[in-house]
């Protein structure tokens, strides 16, 4: 399939030292013809999302785009994900005077399918609602692996979020965008520090898949996990 977009916005930022970059597009429309109205994006209520969806509401108010946000979050293995991504969505919202967010959807796999992992949710909502025109473009916050030997242990996500691998960051009809899928958390780190955001959207993000015991019910990170390790090698803090 041809890759073409018409693209309304292209953004690029940069790493402290300018070594590495990403680009925001925003499309106006996309290769099947149709006018991009609605943005969507999972929020998990993590450091990666958390950003692009700032980025994304910077860039419709710098630009003045006719375009609503659409936050989205499944709550199933990870409960936690939707009630903190509720405040970093709040949190933006408040930072930037954005008012063009629409309500937070929240998904709720049926615990007793064995079969709904929440990975099959995800692919089951994306395909509904680009059908149902819940939103016209879709982005997530998925960034690369720290680079081998930077962990103290592996992740099951080694292979699909592997470093040496150049990924796919725009599907061919422009309908999904992955800007940060070629970088690491060390970018995103670097964002949070470009745009003073290390005060006061860090510490409402939420890194840890630490148990509910681990982490006073998830209000302190286990700081053991393989996510908190990533998390503290990027910011120096949990």
């Amino acid at each position: 399939m041809t890759f073409e977009i018409l693209t309304e916005v292209s953004a690029k930022y940069y790493n402290i030292d300018k070594t590495e970059s990403v680009e925001i597009i925003i499309p106006s429309v996309v290769n099947n013809g149709r006018k991009v109205k609605t943005l969507g994006i999972w929020c998990s209520g993590g450091a990666d999302s958390s950003a692009l969806l700032y980025l994304l509401c910077k860039e419709v108010i710098r630009n003045n785009l006719d375009v609503k946000i659409q936050p989205m979050s499944v709550r199933r293995q990870r409960p936690w994900n939707p009630i903190k991504a509720t405040h970093v969505i709040n949190k933006i919202t408040e930072i930037l005077n954005f008012r063009n967010m629409l309500p937070h959807l929240v998904y709720y796999p049926d615990l007793k399918d064995v079969n709904q992992t929440e990975w099959k949710e995800f692919q089951d909502r994306n395909k509904q609602n680009e059908e149902t025109g819940v939103w016209d473009v879709l982005y997530d916050g998925i960034t690369s692996n720290p680079p081998k030997g930077e962990m103290p242990y592996d992740t099951d996500q080694k292979n699909r979020r592997d470093p040496k691998v150049n990924h796919e960051l725009v599907t061919s009809d422009g309908s999904s965008h992955r800007p940060f899928f070629n970088t690491d958390k060390k970018f995103i780190a670097d964002i949070y520090k470009q745009e003073n955001l290390m005060s006061n959207l860090f510490p409402l993000t939420w890194s840890c898949e630490g148990t509910f015991e681990q982490t006073n019910g998830y209000l302190t990170p286990c700081e053991d996990c393989w996510w908190c390790h990533e998390r503290y090698w990027a910011f120096n803090r949990y």
